[in-house]
């Protein structure tokens, strides 16, 4: 809780919120080694994650316009000027394992020189960062581009070396993410596991690892904010089983009050999520955990 109230301090005084937000993640999610219990260590820092975005709907809900301002108008790539980095692209990489892989690759004989963040294009999602970024929408359409390589299901490590291999985009954690049997532990082990393998295999010396989007993660009521059953009626009427909507209808006060829109497009703010039989994976709405993307340089030892 005490990083929580530095971090409202910060903002009281005007210090930017992104970054304030971002300095506060950090402190939650960073550790020095891989914890042994590690879906314990995901449920008890998702909850704080929680606080610090419940502290600020109530305290200072402005902080999700200035989100929706930034996200909107950013439009340069985490990997600008970084040309002589192989960058790999890891899909719904948050601020959780960015922060664990720091200590991994520093034991792995890898340097991490900085850890900072980005902002996804809105929605929160893969179509829109591809999009954003490479002008296409999705990223089986961006293996035609040279240079790019997106690492298709069982084969997510890219046989190298082609000399003018840029770009690596590997599909975990977010395919991980998605299949609800998978524990964190799971999830972060794959993903780190083909991180490493990318890398090993890449002969680069240097390398920036970036994502296109975060994600929500609700494994329990105390992951996500308070929603009267009401509200969460109105809400699943109004996205169904989405975080945002194009082109709504006329929604609910209960549905506005919770949302942000940019252009033609609706997003469920914060950590507003309702019950969806076993789903507890969420993203393309607009949260701190979500937008804020994490990227990582670093070089070999």
């Amino acid at each position: 809780m005490k990083n929580i109230e530095v971090a409202l301090r910060r903002l009281v005084h005007g210090h930017n919120t992104l970054s304030v937000v971002w300095d506060a993640l950090v402190e939650i999610w960073t550790t020095d080694s891989i914890p042994d219990d590690l879906d314990r260590f995901y449920g008890d820092k998702e909850i704080e994650s929680c606080w610090l975005e419940e502290a600020l709907e109530h305290t200072y809900v402005e902080a999700y316009q200035e989100l929706l301002n930034g996200a909107t108008t950013h439009k340069t790539s985490p990997w600008m000027g970084e040309e002589g980095r192989l960058v790999l692209i890891v899909d719904a990489m948050s601020v959780r394992e960015a922060c664990l892989l720091k200590p991994l690759l520093e034991s792995k004989g890898y340097r991490v020189e900085n850890l900072s963040f980005s902002l996804s294009a809105l929605p929160s999602d893969t179509a829109a960062f591809t999009r954003r970024h490479f002008n296409m929408g999705q990223p089986t359409q961006i293996t035609s581009k040279r240079g790019i390589f997106v690492s298709p299901p069982g084969h997510p490590v890219p046989q190298f070396p082609p000399q003018n291999l840029r770009f690596v985009w590997l599909r975990y954690p977010d395919r991980g993410l998605h299949a609800t049997i998978l524990t964190p532990t799971e999830v972060f082990g794959k993903t780190s596991q083909y991180i490493l393998e990318i890398l090993k295999n890449s002969g680069r010396d240097s390398f920036l690892l970036t994502s296109d989007h975060g994600y929500v993660y609700a494994e329990r009521a105390d992951h996500a904010f308070p929603l009267a059953q009401s509200v969460q009626t109105a809400m699943r009427k109004a996205f169904g089983g989405s975080r945002y909507v194009r082109d709504p209808k006329e929604a609910s006060p209960l549905v506005v009050d919770k949302t942000l829109s940019a252009g033609d497009t609706v997003m469920v703010r914060g950590r507003y999520v309702w019950r969806q039989r076993d789903k507890m994976y969420f993203h393309g709405g607009l949260s701190f955990v979500e937008c804020l993307v994490p990227v990582i340089k670093a070089k070999a030892k």
